[in-house]
C-alpha cells in the first residue's frame, strides 16, 4: 500500500473503489433496457440443492447449437458441453481425467474454442504445476502441453487455430 501511495499517489482501497465504480458504470450502461435473465428463456443448467457455479461459457461454432462451460456442480471443476436445444449435457473433462488434470482454472478466459470447432483450450494444474490443455472435440482426447512456465493464468487459441496465446 505504501508503494502505491508513493508511486501513484493513491491507496489500494481507493484503487479498488474506483475499479468498482467503473464496473458499475460500465454494466449500468450495457444493461440499460435489458430484462432479467428469466424473461429471455429457461435456464440451460439445473439448480442443485447447494450452490454451484457454471462459468466461462463458450459457444461452439457450427450447426449443433452447443455451449462448453466450466462447472463445479459435483464439487470439483469439470468442463461440460450442453446442447441448448435439448438441454442434454456431456462431461468432456472431469473426474475420469484426474490422472491428466487435477484442477481446471476458471480465471481469465477459462475456455477457448477453435474457429473450426475441433479444439477446446484451457489451463489446468497437475502435480502443482500449470499446463495448457487441448481437448479434441472430434476425437474426445485430452493433450497436456508443457510450456516451461510455472504459472499460467489463461490461454486463447488463435483465430486460424495454429497458435495458442497465454498469460
Amino acid at each position: 500500500n505504501t508503494v502505491l501511495l508513493e508511486s501513484l499517489g493513491i491507496s489500494l482501497g481507493d484503487i479498488d473503489n474506483k475499479f468498482r465504480e467503473d464496473l458499475e458504470e460500465k454494466f449500468k450502461i450495457a444493461s440499460e433496457g435489458m430484462k432479467e435473465p428469466q424473461e429471455y428463456g429457461v435456464p440451460v443448467t439445473k439448480k442443485d440443492t447447494y450452490w454451484t457455479f457454471d462459468t466461462n461459457p463458450v459457444f461452439i461454432p457450427g450447426a449443433a447449437r452447443k455451449i462448453a462451460y466450466i462447472t463445479d456442480s459435483r464439487g470439483y471443476p469439470e468442463i461440460r458441453l450442453i446442447n441448448y436445444d435439448t438441454g442434454k449435457t456431456e462431461t468432456l473433462v472431469g473426474s475420469r481425467n484426474f490422472d491428466a488434470v487435477e484442477s481446471i482454472y476458471a480465471a481469465g478466459r477459462g475456455l477457448s474454442v477453435s474457429a473450426d470447432a475441433s479444439k477446446l483450450v484451457f489451463v489446468g494444474k497437475k502435480e502443482q504445476r500449470d499446463y495448457i490443455f487441448i481437448y479434441d472435440l472430434d476425437e474426445k482426447t485430452l493433450e497436456r502441453m508443457d510450456c516451461g512456465i510455472k504459472i499460467i493464468n489463461s490461454a486463447e487459441i488463435s483465430p486460424d487455430g495454429e497458435k495458442i496465446y497465454f498469460v
